[in-house]
């Protein structure tokens, strides 16, 4: 009796490790199944626009706006945005790993807050100094941006899908000097080169 006991909790034991290897081996193939049938394109980030947020005597607030393109029909989470800013190929400020989500079948916005400090400006690329001096209205600025990763499906049972992205892009943007801040930057700027 003691012993039939035992190989009955012994062959309950094996029976719930088939069922449930068995479930696991089952749930990945239809897993993989589900994934081969949405032939997953890479989604794609493109500079938009940036949007003025605002504007010191010391510094411009602003916002860099990317669209992307998600051209699937799932949505995709645990995508990142790395922006570099730069004048002249000086950095000026760099936010890597912005985490950001893809809806399904669309283009979304992303929106990159920044902020430029002129003093910093000045420090880190002194032909800018020229611009201002000349009366330009504006000062080039170079975006480089990156979206990466190794993206999972949003709000679907399916997380793991076989889809890397790794796509790099630059623009390069006229930031405007505000006219009634122009004075007080070349006031700065004369303290900084010391005229």
């Amino acid at each position: 009796m003691f012993l039939c006991s035992k190989v009955r909790a012994v062959c309950t034991v094996i029976f719930f490790l088939v069922l449930t290897t068995g479930c696991s081996s089952i749930n990945n193939a239809l897993n993989s199944a589900v994934v081969a049938s949405l032939d997953l394109k890479e989604p794609t980030a493109e500079y938009k626009s940036f949007n003025i947020r605002s504007v010191t005597a010391k510094k411009i607030a602003l916002d860099v706006i990317l669209e992307a393109n998600n051209p699937n029909n799932v949505g995709l989470k645990n995508l990142f945005v790395d922006l570099d800013v730069s004048i002249e190929g000086k950095r000026l400020l760099k936010s890597v790993n912005s985490e950001i989500a893809l809806n399904a079948s669309g283009k979304s916005d992303i929106r990159l807050p920044i902020e430029i400090v002129y003093e910093e400006l000045f420090n880190s690329a002194g032909a800018i100094a020229g611009n201002i001096l000349r009366n330009d209205s504006s000062i080039p600025v170079q975006l480089k941006y990156r979206l990466h990763g190794k993206p999972t499906m949003k709000d679907h049972p399916i997380s793991l899908i076989p889809l890397s992205v790794d796509q790099e892009s630059e623009k390069t943007i006229s930031i405007p000097l505000p006219e009634d801040k122009v004075g007080v930057i070349k006031d700065l700027l004369g303290k900084h080169l010391n005229l």
